[in-house]
């Protein structure tokens, strides 16, 4: 009713309460819900009152309950112990609580405040209540410093017993903690005010020299996991995809400052469709409520700076920063060279920040620059199609990365570069997403478990065996430099050692139905049973299908008799056979394989006799993307555009310094249609073939996936969710009308990399789409996460688990 009491009142009131809880103590029982609701007042005399939960767990078996993780009090009032549920309760737990009850009969509030329980447990744990006598300076020091000791997060850093306690409240000239250092100081005499003074200035030179002198240490405390709704206003934004209502978990949307106590993640308004952009929004872990940033919208891939000041974003290909506290928004590179997710980037306390784009690294100063060029597939030992998740160490001078020489992403390796030397150390395989904690551990992605090894960053080796830290980690599959899936996972680890994390796994395909689509737009079923199905190609002939299928991580070819209605296997045996494309005669596939390493071409006739042949074999990854009339063989290496002649060798066609894909023949093989993203944006080009004029851009606003007719006077595309249409002029000088809308929406084959789409023999589309329908919200609704994953003082538990 009062809210604030007398300082008198209130400690006599608290030390008459701590005599009561030294008699209970000495009986053996512990109180375990010690509250303003259990001090009965009479005659201004208190009574403790309640001692139900002590009477309960002790019929329920002494200690059984809480060795089960049950957490037991009120939450303004539970000791940390008690909190987390890691141990037994001692008297030190009702000393803690009975000193959050005298802080709230002096300040008018508890300790720790908070919308609900989760954010009040969250701040008991990892918070420092602000002094009683900072609210109320008419508090005396020896109860502000009596109440500081109570409220310690150690057990062992209590008063002893509550008797202890009261009288604390009872002399002067107690002290406790930092006060007590200085006032000892200040009574000591010249040396000991000198020693201090030196200490100070020692502590200005650490902060000055860098951010090692700020990173937080991780807190001394329990282990503690719970959950956090993602909070009201908006809903994590988990899209890849250029259309965001096909959006797919393909890049990280969380980040974690620093000090653990503020998240910032990619997300949407939650009451708005799935076109809406994303947009950073803040959540502050004790609250409930996400706060939007202005001016990012359309933001991914978070991150915070080592100091935790700013936030740095992508928009399109641009990279941006932000300050924490607000204000405006600065441009660090224009155009990194390409969009999410093939974006991923890390800041390092030197002030440099490393990225990955389309599978190579560079590095940028954090307030801007040119960009360096730090490393390429080509440059890296190993066969990679593509490098990224880059993860700077501490001091700048060495960087974790991932190299993914297929999609399999047990070929993927987890390596270290000395960026001094240029020297590279392979660490793991079937790995991805590295991360490195002050604990002396790497974190790393398999197979949708989140992981943690010894690892000594100096010599940059491994230490013993990896464990699991969380299973079922949101996770999606795919290359570094694909156009979707980059490998990331949901995580974000604060530099105090608090972990936020997402589940749902790692999201294999769903089985698809192919579907004879019209130009019209109507859609009717081959008949083909449910698969996972990624590219098609129709025949020369137009009777046949080739068709990769999906089994879990391997991909095998099929090739199916559309007047027949018969399907059968062309290929198998746990590899990663894809992309198919005919031979001009129909006699023969080609197709990329990872049987023999990295992924390269390889041929195989139709009927399946002599087995698959190797065709141009390199130590780098190879993707097949066309096979013309003419015999030439376009396909990607090192992010370029190379050609196979029928009796040549291979040579680049076209290289840009972006990143490439879906090139594909016009049906007499004079002109290659393909996508590029060196404007930023993946656009849709057409080029003569051999050469020597330039390309003409066909798309406006993004394009993926080119289609030519049969005449190849049109040529079709995804965009935007629609299925675009160009009309050709491929004669007297090739010239291209302004790309329409075919079929909006195009609901077909979209959350795919590959070509999953081609023209019939009667001019409609052979397509896929899901065989059960989404739902009303599509794949938004598929991946939506509607809480968080917090585990406090992870590093903790990483200590504990490699031997300290």
């Amino acid at each position: 009713r009062e809210k604030q009491l007398p300082v008198d009142e209130a400690v006599r009131i608290a030390a008459d309460v701590a005599e009561a809880l030294h008699s209970a103590h000495e009986q053996g029982v512990i109180h375990r819900d010690v509250k303003p609701a259990n001090i009965l007042l009479g005659k201004g005399r208190p009574l403790v009152a309640d001692f139900g939960i002590a009477l309960a767990v002790s019929q329920a078996g002494g200690g059984r309950l809480t060795e089960t993780g049950l957490s037991m009090g009120t939450p303004y009032y539970m000791s940390p112990e008690q909190a987390s549920a890691d141990r037994e309760p001692t008297p030190a737990s009702d000393v803690y609580s009975l000193g959050c009850v005298l802080y709230e009969m002096l300040v008018g509030e508890p300790p720790y405040v908070g919308s609900s329980a989760q954010a009040v447990l969250a701040k008991i744990l990892t918070g420092d209540a602000p002094a009683a006598n900072a609210t109320r300076p008419s508090i005396p020091a020896n109860v502000d410093a009596a109440i500081a000791r109570a409220l310690e997060k150690l057990p062992a850093d209590r008063f002893r017993g509550a008797q202890d306690f009261a009288k604390a409240l009872a002399d002067p000239a107690f002290r406790h903690g930092e006060v007590a250092v200085a006032e000892g100081m200040a009574g000591g005499g010249p040396w000991k005010r000198l020693t201090l003074a030196l200490a100070t200035t020692t502590l200005l030179f650490g902060l000055a020299f860098g951010w090692s002198a700020l990173r937080p240490e991780a807190p001394a405390g329990p282990v503690v996991r719970f959950t956090v709704p993602v909070g009201e206003g908006a809903e994590l934004f988990l899209g890849g995809e250029r259309d965001a209502s096909f959006g797919r978990p393909a890049s990280t949307s969380l980040a974690l400052s620093p000090g653990g106590d503020v998240l910032v993640y990619a997300g949407w308004q939650a009451a708005t469709d799935g076109g809406v952009p994303s947009r950073l929004y803040l959540r502050r872990l004790e609250s409930e409520r996400a706060v939007p940033f202005e001016g990012t919208e359309g933001a991914s891939d978070p991150l915070f700076s080592p100091d935790g000041a700013w936030i740095g974003f992508l928009v399109g290909s641009s990279l941006r920063r932000v300050p924490l506290a607000g204000g405006d928004v600065e441009t660090i590179v224009p155009d990194v060279g390409s969009r999410a997710p093939r974006f991923h980037a890390t800041w390092g306390d030197d002030g440099a920040i490393v990225y990955s784009s389309a599978g190579v690294l560079h590095r940028v100063a954090e307030s801007g620059g040119d960009p360096e060029l730090l490393a390429e597939p080509d440059s890296v030992p190993g066969g990679f199609a593509g490098i990224g998740h880059p993860h700077l160490l501490p001091g700048g001078d060495k960087l974790l990365f991932v190299g993914a020489p297929s999609f399999v992403p047990e070929e993927w390796e987890v390596l270290a570069m000395d960026l001094v030397t240029g020297s590279v150390t392979p660490l793991l395989t079937d790995a991805a997403d590295p991360r490195y904690t002050q604990t002396g551990h790497l974190l790393f992605m398999r197979q949708g478990a989140l992981m943690a090894v010894a690892f000594d960053a100096d010599r940059l080796e491994l230490e013993g065996q990896p464990f699991v830290v969380a299973e079922d980690v949101q996770q999606a599959f795919g290359m570094p430099n694909s156009t979707w899936e980059s490998g990331r996972a949901q995580v974000a680890v604060s530099a105090a050692g608090h972990l936020v994390y997402a589940r749902g796994g790692t999201y294999p395909a769903r089985p698809r139905v192919l579907m004879r689509v019209t130009l019209d737009g109507d859609a009717e079923p081959l008949g083909l049973d449910p698969r996972e199905y990624g590219k098609i190609r129709v025949s020369p002939d137009g009777g046949r299908l080739a068709l990769s299928v999906r089994n879990g991580r391997s991909a095998s070819l099929h090739i199916h008799d559309l007047a027949r209605r018969v399907t059968q296997p062309l290929s198998g045996g746990g590899f990663v056979e894809d992309s198919p494309e005919w031979s001009p005669d129909g006699r023969s596939i080609a197709f990329h394989s990872n049987r023999d390493g990295p992924q390269n071409l390889y041929r195989m006739a139709v009927d399946g006799s002599g087995g698959p042949e190797r065709l141009a074999p390199s130590s780098r990854a190879q993707t097949l993307m066309s096979w013309s009339s003419t015999g030439v063989i376009a396909y990607l290496e090192g992010g370029d555009i190379w050609m196979l002649p029928p009796d040549g060798e291979p040579e680049v066609f076209f290289a840009s310094g972006a990143a490439e894909s879906f090139a594909t023949f016009s049906p007499d093989g004079r002109w290659l249609a393909y996508v590029s993203n060196q404007t930023g944006t993946d656009e849709v080009y057409v080029r003569p073939y051999p050469g020597p004029d330039p390309a003409t851009l066909i798309s406006s606003n993004g394009g993926l996936a080119p289609v030519w007719s049969h005449d190849g006077r049109r040529l079709f595309f995804r965009a935007r969710g629609a299925m675009m249409v160009a009309e050709l002029s491929p004669e007297g000088g090739f010239r291209a009308d302004p790309a329409v809308p075919l079929i909006d929406p195009w609901p077909y084959s979209q959350e795919t990399p590959t070509r999953a789409f081609d023209m019939l023999e009667d001019g409609a589309f052979v397509a896929s789409e899901w065989a059960e329908p989404l739902g009303e919200g599509g794949t938004r609704e598929r991946y939506r996460v509607d809480e968080l994953h917090v585990v406090l003082n992870l590093f903790e538990e990483l200590r504990a688990r490699s031997g300290g």
